[in-house]
């Protein structure tokens, strides 16, 4: 954080505290979070960059009157740390502890205010019930005091909604009303709150332009067991030729009116919601009664159908071209830095079909900066790639028929023996998964272990999970579906897909990261089981590994992915992007 930033946190945490005797308040909560629960938020939302400095999707602040904390996972620890001005911020690492904790740790009497669209229906439950026995409480606030201090806060966007079309989607909105309206019937349900905006765009098979790199249209909607819908939204997004593509089962109301729709309600509709994900604000402003229940659009979305997965093979065909591009480009400078190489990637993206824009700002991190797990280079920051470091690139596209995210490490130049031990030993936990076969009802942190063990047997880990869900044209993170030490989310299920994501980070050194995505299909070699089907297509850099530490099993698999590679990429290259790749894959020895 530079000094005119540090400046300016601090006087909007001057200025923000100074509300609190206004409104009766001991201190208020300020989460990363907009009115939808989305991980990338549009400019409007960004309040905990404001309030604290901190850039990182993910995140909560705690501001009293004489102190503060910035609560953050762990793969954001040393974002935190560089970001959040500590003259004003304590950082917090989940899960060994939180915001929440730390407030009952205070152990007085206090009121806490927050916005009640920006937390749960269960947070907000939770929260006021823990704070309730130190003699406090969780205040609602009818506005929010920090856009009161915002005063350029951005407009709210308002872009226009535009049709998945049914040879990408593989589905029919109809179809898919239908089918899930059949699990409100079942649950004697009359309709279900759709909050998540993600699902909203796969239910109707549409898209839209409201948040950087995902292609999101902000709004709410209410699915009924008739399979008809009522959509909450800015209305000029809704072009009548938007309206008359998807058809009188689906009405279209001004987003602000939902208040009152629900108010209308009361006493004569059973709603569902999901709790963990559904703004407070849906209870405390209405006073309907909803039910706890899970999306039903959740499961379904992630299930991808065989025309969503074949798109994703072609859209990773595509990429992976860009990809080769990009390191045969790579291997031919001798000067250039992390601003150049997110330029560069993104350059070969765009010469791509169906490419639409990058599903987040590439992390090109070298050095020391691949140490910070979601680095983002400003011409601050920026560094020139150095003989000798590594070079970490997170990176992906949102295509037509596909999100895409692959994340290759490669050594600049010769890399020291322990390097390459790291380097190897996250390989080795990247391909334990890959090569994974396990029974249905398998949850993905059941596989956890495989990915950690090479790490763990030489005392290292890594402080993020091991795998995310990928949508389809939709949201590069699904939380549904994962591979982590947390033993959450659903079993996995042929269609899933999900990314393969091990790593190693050495603070003030380097930062080591291997990801592909992958799809759970039946296993090819044990019948009645699920596998893995690798669908990033981009070399690995051999140059990076200790041979001496794979297995005869790991080669054989990291020879075959590379034939895989060449054979399926090189007709699409230039003869000299050709022999670059030629030599990334002839097999090791």
């Amino acid at each position: 954080m530079n000094a005119s930033t540090k400046e300016n946190v601090a006087l909007r945490v001057k200025k923000l505290r100074q509300s609190f005797a206004d409104l009766g308040l001991d201190g208020m909560i300020v989460p990363h979070d907009d009115a939808y629960k989305n991980e990338i938020i549009p400019a409007s939302a960004e309040r905990l960059a404001f309030i604290s400095g901190f850039t990182g999707s993910s995140g909560v602040a705690v501001i009293l009157k004489d102190k503060a904390v910035l609560s953050v996972r762990g793969l954001y620890a040393l974002q935190a740390k560089l970001q959040a001005d500590k003259s004003i911020y304590t950082c917090l690492v989940q899960p060994k502890e939180d915001e929440i904790q730390w407030l009952v740790s205070q152990n007085a009497p206090l009121k806490i205010g927050f916005d009640s669209w920006l937390h749960a229906i269960q947070w907000a439950t939770d929260t006021h019930q823990r704070l309730e026995k130190m003699g406090g409480a969780l205040v609602p606030l009818a506005e929010n005091p920090v856009d009161k201090i915002w005063t350029d806060r951005p407009a709210e966007p308002l872009t226009p909604i535009e049709d998945h079309p049914l040879v990408y989607a593989g589905e029919s909105r109809g179809s898919k009303c239908a089918r899930l309206a059949q699990t409100l019937v079942e649950k004697r349900c009359d309709g279900f709150l759709i909050t998540q905006t993600d699902n909203l765009a796969w239910l109707l098979n549409i898209r839209g332009r409201d948040v950087v790199h995902t292609p999101l249209a902000l709004g709410y909607a209410i699915l009924w067991k008739d399979a008809s819908v009522d959509v909450f939204m800015r209305l000029p997004k809704v072009g009548d030729s938007v309206r008359n593509m998807i058809g009188p089962s689906v009405r279209f109301h001004e987003e602000n009116s939902i208040i009152s729709f629900f108010k209308n309600k009361k006493g004569h509709a059973s709603i569902g919601a999901d709790f963990s994900k559904t703004p407070a604000a849906f209870t405390l402003l209405t006073g309907f009664d909803l039910h706890n229940m899970d999306d039903p659009c959740e499961l379904a979305k992630c299930c991808k159908n065989q025309t969503e997965v074949e798109g994703s093979r072609k859209a990773h065909v595509r990429d992976g071209v860009a990809l080769v591009k990009f390191f045969s480009w790579l291997s031919e400078q001798e000067a250039v830095d992390e601003l150049g190489v997110m330029e560069k990637i993104l350059q070969f993206r765009q010469e791509q079909d169906l490419f639409v824009e990058e599903s987040f700002t590439a992390i090109a991190g070298s050095g020391p900066n691949g140490a910070i797990i979601h680095y983002s280079a400003t011409p601050e920051t920026n560094r020139r790639l150095k003989a000798g470091e590594f070079l970490m690139l997170d990176s992906g596209g949102q295509y037509r028929d596909a999100t895409t995210d692959v994340t290759r490490t490669v050594a600049i130049g010769a890399v020291s023996p322990v390097m390459k031990d790291r380097f190897t030993r996250v390989l080795k936990g990247h391909i334990a998964i890959a090569r994974a076969i396990f029974p249905a009802g398998t949850v993905g942190g059941q596989l956890d272990v495989l990915a950690r063990q090479s790490l763990w047997s030489v005392g290292y880990d890594y402080p993020h999970g091991t795998s995310h869900g990928v949508g389809s044209y939709l949201n590069v993170h699904e939380t549904l579906v994962r591979v982590s030490p947390l033993m959450r989310g659903a079993e996995l299920q042929v269609g899933m897909i999900l990314s393969d994501e091990p790593g190693y980070y050495e603070e003030g050194a380097y930062g080591i990261r291997i990801e592909s995505l992958v799809t759970v299909v039946p296993s090819p070699d044990v019948p009645g089981m699920l596998a893995f089907d690798v669908l990033t297509l981009c070399p690995i850099d051999k140059n990076a590994i200790d041979i001496a530490l794979l297995t005869l099993d790991e080669k054989e698999w990291l020879n075959e992915y590379h034939t895989r590679v060449y054979e399926t990429l090189h007709l699409a290259l230039t003869p000299n992007e050709r022999a670059w790749l030629r030599e990334a894959t002839l097999p090791l020895t």
